[in-house]
């Protein structure tokens, strides 16, 4: 369970999400319902899904 609630989206669905990826210390959210979140959350980055794997490939290894 995340040990903080935000508030950064409208929809509070989203919310968790973010919540989640903070406990989690992730680098990323990959959504397909961008709209309702930032760009970047602290150093969580929200792309769609190409994206994340335009990223995953340009990886070395």
């Amino acid at each position: 369970m995340p040990k903080r609630k935000l508030n950064v989206s409208r929809d509070p669905d989203d919310n968790k999400v973010v919540e989640c990826a903070l406990e989690a210390r992730a680098d990323y959210i990959v959504t397909g319902n961008i709209r309702h979140f930032p760009s970047r959350f602290q150093d969580i980055r929200i792309v769609l899904p190409r994206r994340f794997l335009t990223v995953v490939a340009a990886q070395p290894g």
